[in-house]
């Protein structure tokens, strides 16, 4: 794009002003000389990328024994490893599974912690698991005590201070608060308080 920037620069005044229609008129004679066209850039796009697939065809008929069969353990080490992970994914979603957890509870972080490595794989998975479990442990014990913090007592009680009491310790209240006014139970007893 240098060539733009040149015709841009050679139809700029000193005052900085720019003559647009010159540089324009410029740059459309220049455009054929400095750009390709699509379809031809199109076409040597396909022609490389065929040249590119037979210089690697090539390269492969020229190894050495050696070479080949260095490939072909290389590959299969390769496809070894894929499936130890995906072996150690069925394990660890086991585990965090058996832990209460759902897909779309692991979903978003099973590939991080999966690896070649069973182990350390399983290792992972278990500490998220304990984790996991202990923070539902805990959370369903809060609920349970929120569900019997709001549940009301029995016998018309709301677990506040102000509870109903019984007559019996109505009675018993009254009689000692009368006591010292009246001559207490005996006053109670010989009949004023009928």
């Amino acid at each position: 794009m240098e060539w733009i920037k040149s015709i841009l620069e050679k139809h700029t005044d000193a005052d900085g002003k720019l003559n647009l229609g010159e540089a324009i008129k410029e740059i459309n004679e220049e455009a054929p000389k400095n750009v390709v066209p699509k379809d031809v850039y199109n076409k040597v796009a396909v022609e490389k990328k065929k040249a590119e697939a037979k210089v690697k065809e090539y390269e492969g008929t020229k190894l050495t024994d050696e070479e080949q069969r260095q490939k072909a353990i290389d590959d299969a080490n390769a496809e070894k490893e894929k499936y130890q992970k995906m072996a150690n994914k069925l394990e660890v979603e086991k585990i965090l599974i058996t832990a209460g957890m759902q897909e779309d509870d692991y979903k978003d972080f099973i590939d991080g912690i999966v690896t070649a490595d069973a182990d350390t794989s399983k290792t992972v998975a278990t500490a998220m698991a304990n984790t996991f479990k202990t923070k539902l442990e805990a959370a369903e014990a809060k609920a349970k005590n929120d569900n019997l913090k709001n549940t009301p007592r029995p016998g018309g009680g709301d677990g506040s201070s102000g509870e109903t009491k019984s007559k019996d310790i109505q009675l018993a209240e009254s009689l000692a608060a009368n006591a010292g006014s009246k001559g207490g139970i005996s006053a109670y007893l010989e009949g004023d308080n009928k």
